[in-house]
């Protein structure tokens, strides 16, 4: 996961230089690179033996239990009639497009609500799920 969103990162780096008011230093550059590597895990959010549920202790564990709790729910409550009842929410609603679109929604507002401390609170948050040397970042 982490390397795919790193290398996400590196393909669409064109189009951002490309847009950006003035161009990106190497700095930014590899900061742009770590912090979508840490949310290339975030669609693991719903599993709790993921790397993201270990990261932050009680804190990201009682959030992956939540969020696996809220996307079977909403599997649940949008299946057909054809599609068997899930009680585990892993691999529903995080690995869709409304799920990368609310993601990517909740983001960008605490961000733009936030400002620049609420930056550096999600670019600590995604450095830090990033595994350690050694640990896999498969669930």
């Amino acid at each position: 996961h982490a390397l795919s969103g790193a290398a996400g990162w590196f393909m669409v780096l064109p189009l951002v230089q490309r847009l950006a008011p003035e161009p990106l230093d190497t700095a930014q550059v590899f900061v742009g690179a770590a912090v979508c590597a840490g949310f290339a895990l975030w669609p693991d959010v719903d599993e709790e033996q993921s790397t993201l549920a270990r990261s932050f202790g009680p804190l990201t564990l009682g959030l992956a239990t939540l969020v696996n709790k809220l996307s079977s729910a909403w599997y649940n409550l949008t299946k057909t009639s054809r599609e068997p009842t899930r009680v585990d929410g892993h691999r529903l609603l995080t690995h869709s497009l409304p799920g990368m679109l609310l993601t990517t929604a909740g983001v960008a507002a605490l961000a733009g609500w936030g400002g620049k401390a609420a930056t550096i609170g999600i670019l600590f948050f995604m450095l830090g799920l990033l595994p350690s040397r050694g640990e896999s970042s498969d669930c």
